[in-house]
């Protein structure tokens, strides 16, 4: 299997991957079938090679190919950004349900296509996920709707930043799953483990209390990064109720709203970070027209 270089691979995968999708005949003298015969853990070696979106073709050009091709090993790490738009709904209904329990790392940025429903199944389909990014991706309070029990209990990463849908009810969702009446996340409790380190809600306007947050003590106790940029309809009380529980938060990692004048640590904390950024949202920089 050494004798298979990355550069051997990509040109099998050429020849062979891409003109079975297409229908064309391949002018290498592999044949679809000489690649389907190879036993299954030659061919686990091959697809190794191989970035994701080429694994998506593979899954498409054979029963075969697909078996291995949707191996749990390949897909830990899922970042949409390495895909084509169109193939973000395959990648949702089709690889996620097959390879999620494997999932360990979530990026759909920038997902425009997506609406709040499919990022909902994203979530659903990847229980053990440790790190979401949706950042600027249009994620409403639906998207932590009907999620099934055990969902986000390993969580440790959670980048919604410019998730302008959010508002006060999409964290009410969220801090039921980090419940202590949740079994799953009683038992990462017993083993301390679980628990966010990073939590970005930069740029999300419609939030105004992260007081259902605070009641899940356990889940935010370890949080190290706090980013609450453009959150302008905070108030100091509550955005302090809630910094009470997280430990491990430094004051230099802590971002709020400069119009928030009565917010903890107020003379080391940082003040808004989306100043001088024209992506994310801040009050001091929109027009009446934009609230």
């Amino acid at each position: 299997m050494k004798a298979f270089s990355p550069k051997l691979v990509t040109f099998l995968f050429e020849n062979k991957c891409n003109d079975v999708v297409s229908g064309r005949l391949s002018p290498f003298v592999f044949r679809p079938e000489s690649l389907d015969q190879l036993p299954s853990v030659a061919l686990g070696r091959i697809f190794g090679f191989l970035p994701q979106p080429d694994l998506l073709s593979c899954a498409r050009a054979s029963p075969t190919l697909a078996q291995v091709a949707v191996s749990k090993g390949f897909w830990r790490e899922i970042d949409a950004s390495r895909f084509e738009p169109s193939a973000l709904k395959t990648i949702v209904n089709g690889i996620l349900p097959k390879v999620g329990r494997g999932v360990k790392r979530l990026a759909f940025r920038e997902c425009e296509d997506l609406h709040s429903g499919l990022f909902a199944a994203v979530l659903a389909a990847a229980p053990n996920v440790e790190e979401v990014d949706f950042s600027f991706s249009p994620v409403g309070d639906e998207c932590f709707e009907k999620l099934p029990g055990g969902s986000l209990c390993k969580l440790r990463v959670l980048q919604l930043t410019g998730c302008r849908g959010l508002t006060d009810y999409g964290l009410r969702l969220l801090a039921h799953h980090w419940n202590f009446k949740n079994r799953a996340f009683r038992k990462l409790q017993a083993t301390d483990e679980g628990g966010l380190r990073e939590l970005s809600l930069s740029g999300c306007d419609r939030v105004s209390t992260l007081d259902d947050l605070a009641a899940a003590k356990f889940a935010v106790r370890c949080l190290e990064y706090l980013d609450l940029s453009g959150c302008y309809a905070l108030s100091g009380d509550s955005i302090d109720r809630f910094v009470k529980h997280c430990v491990m938060l430094r004051p230099e990692n802590l971002f709020y709203c400069d119009g928030i004048s009565d917010g903890p640590y107020a003379d080391e904390a940082n003040g808004c970070a989306n100043l001088d950024d024209e992506k994310r949202f801040c009050c001091l920089s929109r027009t009446a027209e934009e609230f």
